[in-house]
This record gives C-alpha cells, structure tokens and sequence, in this order.
C-alpha cells in the first residue's frame, strides 16, 4: 500500500532535522589545527637561528683574530699571533722594551714589508710560519733594533724575492735561534736566512 506523500515523510524529515551535526574537519596543512605544534615550530626557529648566529659569529672572531695582537704592544707586554688566516698586518714593537712575541703555530705572517719589528730587551718565539716577500728593498721577518734580544724559530722561515731576510739583528748581544724542527727556506737573489753577531743553529 502506498503511503501518501503527506502522512510520515514529514515526521521523519523533522526527526533527521534535529540530530546532532559534527563539525566540519579542517583538512592537515603544516602545524595549523593542532595548538601544540606552533610554540614547538617556533622554538625550532629560534634554536636555529641562534645556532646560525653562534656561527658566523665564531667564524668572525677567528678571522679577525688572525693578527698580532696587541700591536702595539707597551713595555714588557705579551704579543700573540694567530691564525688560521693569514695576517699581512706588521708587528710594530719597535718603541718597547721587553716584549715577547709568541707566534702560534697555525699562523701564517706575511707581507711585502718588515712583519715584526722589535725594540731592545725582546723575544721571539715563532711556531708557526714567517714570511717575508721581497720587492728588491730587503723585507725582513724580523728584525731586532734594540740589543740584547733572543728570536728563535721553531717552525717556518720562509723567503721570496730579492734581497729578502728571515731574522735580522741591528743591536748588539742579540741571538738568532733555529732551534730542532725549526725550518729556513730561502728563496730569491741575495737573500739571506739569519744575519746577527751571534747564530746558533740546533737542527
């Protein structure tokens, strides 16, 4: 028997009306929908950007740090050169007394000029590389003004070009050093490894 179109239709039209509706599900895009995600996202970003940060700044600090520093030094100071960059910046120590120099094993000084001058009284402990470029001026590694000084070289004197010297002494009872391992490479016209009134060679 066919109900008519007026008689239970309705009733159930108005009983489906009223059931409870779930909410539409936001489709999963990133972290959005879950309250967790977000702070945990932005914590990441800060810890990488701080990393990043942390980074370059150590790569700044050890570039700017391939020096001779402090430069100049005062009297009786302590002069450390570093590295690993090379540093093409002189050492002028020329105006005190009693300064030691402590180059670093993995620095490399360098230049078309005298690179560390020293006044009287100084010491000269090189463990890493010295070397003077000549032009034909004579360029020196380092040389000691004053008298009474002490260069040793453990690690690398280096020359190139004409008329370049490694160590040089212009005062009097200064010592000029190539202590075991200590290595003197001479390269050019009339260039010279050690001039001073009193060298001894250990190697």
């Amino acid at each position: 028997m066919l109900e008519s179109p007026g008689s239970e239709y309705p009733e159930r039209l108005i009983a489906m009306s009223l059931l409870p509706v779930a909410p539409a599900r936001r489709p999963r895009s990133g972290h959005r929908g879950h309250p967790c995600i977000a702070p945990f996202t932005r914590k990441i970003t800060a810890v990488s950007a701080s990393v990043i940060a942390g980074l370059l700044a150590s790569t700044h600090s050890r570039i700017a740090g391939a020096d001779c520093l402090p430069n100049p030094p005062a009297n009786g100071q302590t002069v450390t050169c570093t590295g690993p960059a090379p540093t093409t910046v002189p050492l002028d120590a020329s105006a005190a007394a009693g300064v030691t120099v402590n180059v670093n094993a993995d620095a490399v000084i360098t230049g078309t000029t005298n690179l560390i001058t020293l006044g009287p009284g100084a010491q000269l402990n090189n463990f890493g590389s010295i070397q003077p470029v000549s032009t034909g001026a004579g360029n020196i590694g380092a040389v000691a003004l004053g008298a009474n000084s002490v260069l040793r070289n453990f690690g690398t004197l280096a020359t190139s070009g004409f008329n370049a010297l490694t160590f040089a002494s212009i005062g009097n009872g200064t010592v000029l050093s190539n202590e075991f391992g200590g290595r003197i490479l001479v390269n050019g016209d009339l260039a010279t490894g050690l001039i001073a009134s009193v060298i001894i060679a250990n190697n």
